[in-house]
């Protein structure tokens, strides 16, 4: 891992125990730190369009699709060992299988605040490692 990444503060905003988290995912990528970027730039870049899905598949009664839509958010947190955020969307997730659909969706908004801390970090994180 680069120094910089090491050594930068989270935001006061940002989640939790951040550095902890962020050894954990670079121990299980083998320490590689371009593929811990890489894999933060898909998140960012995927969030963005799951989350569009999982409203939209919710807003149209699509249990099936709200629950893959909400799984792959939660896959994107987990990769990044949020917890808190991952706890939400595996309710989330359970919800829309069972078609509790109205409940499901208060779960996301509740995760949405986290999901932007991590995305937020993230976004930090690359833009110390990879400058514009």
């Amino acid at each position: 891992m680069s120094s910089t990444a090491a050594s930068a503060d989270p935001p006061p905003d940002g989640p939790p125990n951040w550095r902890e988290q962020y050894q954990s995912a670079l121990e299980r990528l083998g320490g590689d730190d371009e593929l811990f970027l890489d894999l933060a730039q898909m998140c960012l870049e995927d969030a963005v369009q799951l989350k569009v899905a999982a409203r939209a598949a919710l807003a149209a009664g699509e249990q099936d699709a709200a629950a893959r839509a909400v799984h792959s958010l939660k896959g994107l947190a987990a990769n990044f060992d949020e917890r808190e955020l991952t706890a939400l969307l595996d309710r989330a997730e359970r919800l829309a299988l069972v078609g509790e659909l109205p409940t499901c969706e208060r779960e996301l908004e509740q995760a949405q605040p986290r999901m932007a801390a991590l995305a937020a970090e993230l976004q930090r994180i690359l833009d110390l490692e990879r400058p514009a």
